[in-house]
């Protein structure tokens, strides 16, 4: 018997006729060099955005064999992300070309980062078409890019137009927070786009003075 990360071998031969056999628990991958199932495993740990090192460890506990890290991190590399990124890129392309064809088209974006405050190593922006309400496109920026995490939101921004601009489709209306740096550049540098504040965004940032407003002697009344 041969383990191979989660597969098992079995090979057995007659006493008599020496005639062998084989049987595996799993099948083997095109070209018959991995298991399917080992990546199959590694597939179901990246899509549910789990750790390789804990899922590894709650095996050990429970008497499970699996394979190593380094064998997941491979896993990724030969099979899990060329096969995101060429379904993402083809899932794109069909986005982008509806988005073509349509009129008075409505664009959001908003940024996210790693971490809180203005210590975030990455930023990502991304660009949502409400009016198909879809992703259609997102940057990843690193901070040393930048100068700063503070203008990484804005960088992305830069990018993703360039990116959708480069396609040919248009910007006809843009909707994100309440970003100066934002309406700024886009003001100066996409005339034909007419940029709004998001109103969560807008009601958020009012409340917030509000609430500083109804702290003041006299002001009480605002809480109510």
């Amino acid at each position: 018997m041969v383990q191979n990360g989660t597969m098992v071998t079995v090979r057995q031969k007659c006493a008599k006729c020496i005639k062998g056999y084989t049987w595996t628990s799993q099948r083997m991958m095109p070209h018959g060099k991995y298991p399917a199932g080992n990546v199959l495993l590694s597939l179901a740990i990246l899509m549910a955005g789990a750790s390789i090192s804990k899922i590894l460890l709650v095996f050990r506990h429970m008497g499970l064999v699996c394979y190593s890290a380094i064998t997941f991190f491979k896993h990724q590399r030969t099979f899990l992300f060329p096969a995101v990124i060429h379904h993402w890129e083809s899932y794109q392309t069909d986005l982008v070309n509806k988005g073509k064809d349509l009129k008075d088209v409505v664009w959001a974006g908003d940024g996210r980062y790693d971490s809180m405050g203005h210590s975030a190593k990455y930023g990502a922006y991304t660009m949502v078409c409400t009016t198909i309400m879809k992703i259609v496109h997102f940057e990843l920026v690193q901070a040393n890019e930048t100068g700063g995490s503070n203008q990484t939101e804005l960088e992305g921004v830069k990018r993703c137009f360039g990116y959708l601009q480069q396609l040919g489709v248009t910007t006809g209306v843009f909707i994100s927070d309440h970003h100066r740096g934002i309406a700024k550049w886009i003001r100066e540098n996409c005339p034909g786009t007419t940029h709004f504040y998001d109103i969560w965004h807008v009601a958020r940032s009012v409340t917030k003075k509000l609430l500083a407003a109804s702290k003041e002697k006299g002001c009480e009344i605002i809480q109510d």
